[in-house]
């Protein structure tokens, strides 16, 4: 039996779109875990979210035992180490930032700067819902296949590509995405940002 557990803010990104029934559950589910007691009855949307969310608070706990025997060896020998054990903390893996946005750039003949704050926040969200680096240029390559070109390539850019909408991008079959022709309808003024939060929304 645990007697706590550490929960993300991140998290949110998977439970925004759950009903207050389904988060209901979802954090009776992890509480029942942590105890070691059965857990209770979950829907497929819920089911997926615990399990995300389970797979993290596993790897926390794997982390925190380590952390305890070392200091429990140590107490063993005489004292405590010379070097105190760091906080700990959620450790981020070795996430290919600038391979991801060179290959946007190449596709795109834009000039996005792997180095950004909100481009990396995007990116590191989808690593730790297991997406890969091939993952990321197949989204790329269907949207700029669908995209470029038409009035949607402005959107060509990492906050949509790789925000919450990326799965279903990804899951998209190349070559589904159909440009849209606008040679034969008058010009439109758009509101680019109401049409991202569209996209980004629905």
């Amino acid at each position: 039996m645990r007697d706590s557990f550490i929960l993300y803010t991140s998290y949110m990104e998977q439970i925004e779109s759950m009903s207050i029934e389904q988060r209901g559950i979802l954090f009776t589910a992890l509480f029942r875990y942590a105890g070691g007691m059965e857990l209770p009855e979950m829907d497929g949307v819920t089911k997926m979210a615990f399990g995300f969310i389970r797979a993290q608070v596993d790897r926390h706990w794997e982390k925190y035992d380590e952390v305890c025997r070392k200091r429990s060896e140590a107490g063993k020998k005489g004292g405590r180490p010379k070097k105190e054990e760091p906080e700990i903390r959620e450790e981020e893996p070795d996430i290919p930032y600038q391979e991801i946005i060179d290959y946007l750039n190449q596709k795109t003949g834009k000039s996005y700067k792997s180095t950004s704050v909100e481009t990396r926040k995007h990116i590191r969200a989808r690593f730790r819902e297991g997406a890969t680096l091939e993952d990321f240029k197949k989204v790329v390559d269907n949207k700029v296949s669908e995209w470029q070109g038409t009035k949607m390539d402005g959107f060509l850019r990492p906050i949509t590509l790789f925000g919450t909408k990326f799965e279903s991008y990804l899951q998209q079959n190349p070559g589904t995405g159909k440009k849209t022709d606008f040679n034969n309808f008058q010009e439109r003024n758009y509101d680019m940002n109401d049409l991202e939060r569209q996209l980004l929304e629905s």
